[in-house]
């Protein structure tokens, strides 16, 4: 990996309260962010505390999450009506009139 670039002067680091252009890229928060922004999709390729990054990320993460819960609600209803057009079949409701016969349960 890449030697952390120095922070610009003029900002104070709030963790260790001196200008970040002395103590950021000695710090193991400082790190590279590369992808895009998950609100306006700019490419992003910046070095930054963690900190900073947080709100993004945690916007990242949701959106994930959201678009998983979606894509397996889709998959889930997909097999749920396979599964009742099978049983719609084995009950005799298809064309032929006929249906598969339930195995009987034994007593």
């Amino acid at each position: 990996m890449s030697k952390p670039p120095i922070a610009d002067k003029g900002t104070i680091c709030p963790l260790h309260k001196q200008d970040v252009s002395k103590v950021c890229h000695k710090c193991p928060w400082y790190i590279l962010v590369r992808g895009k922004h998950p609100q306006s999709e700019e490419h992003i390729d910046q070095w930054g505390c963690a900190v900073q990054f947080l709100p993004m990320l945690l916007i990242e993460g949701a959106q994930q999450s959201r678009q998983t819960g979606a894509a397996v609600e889709s998959f889930r209803n997909v097999f749920a009506e396979a599964g009742n057009n099978m049983l719609s079949l084995m009950h005799g409701g298809g064309s032929s009139g006929g249906g598969v016969p339930l195995p009987r349960q034994i007593k």
